[in-house]
């Protein structure tokens, strides 16, 4: 008997987009990383506000801001980002592989996740919603103590 194994998200996908705030990105001479709020209109669809970060090693990951539009395909893992029109990208697909605690890096983040997409592997890093004020304007330096 030949058994298959079908590839499928982690179990919290896409729950955890919701919670708090995600850094996500990767870390090279400069950090490339661009803060995410995710807000679900439906069980597979919604919202984000994308926003650059602060802080001294930081770069953006997007090169742009604003609101854009999300579905999920919770079986893969996989995020479709529409990013804002001032990024001139296409759909961008994001596959969530797994999430693990953060252990003490990034010294705020509350949740880990690893992430493949076409420009190689990304890191999520989620924190508390009021890691950023209150209409998601600015963000603190998610690497600083």
């Amino acid at each position: 008997m030949c058994v298959l194994s079908i590839p499928s998200g982690p179990p919290e996908f896409p729950a955890e987009l919701g919670e708090g705030v995600w850094l996500i990105g990767w870390f090279g001479g400069l950090d490339h990383f661009s803060w995410f709020k995710f807000a679900f209109a439906g069980p597979d669809v919604g919202t984000f506000d994308l926003l650059d970060p602060l802080g001294v090693t930081l770069t953006p990951f997007y090169p742009c801001q604003g609101k854009g539009l999300f579905t999920t395909d919770a079986a893969q893992g996989i995020l479709h980002l529409t990013l804002p029109a001032t990024c001139n990208l296409p759909v961008q697909h994001l596959t969530f592989e797994a999430f693990f605690p953060p252990g003490d890096f990034p010294p705020h983040a509350t949740l880990a996740a690893q992430i493949a997409a076409n420009q190689g592997p990304l890191g999520g890093y989620q924190h508390a919603a009021d890691f950023c004020n209150a209409d998601f304007t600015a963000c603190g330096d998610p690497f600083m103590p």
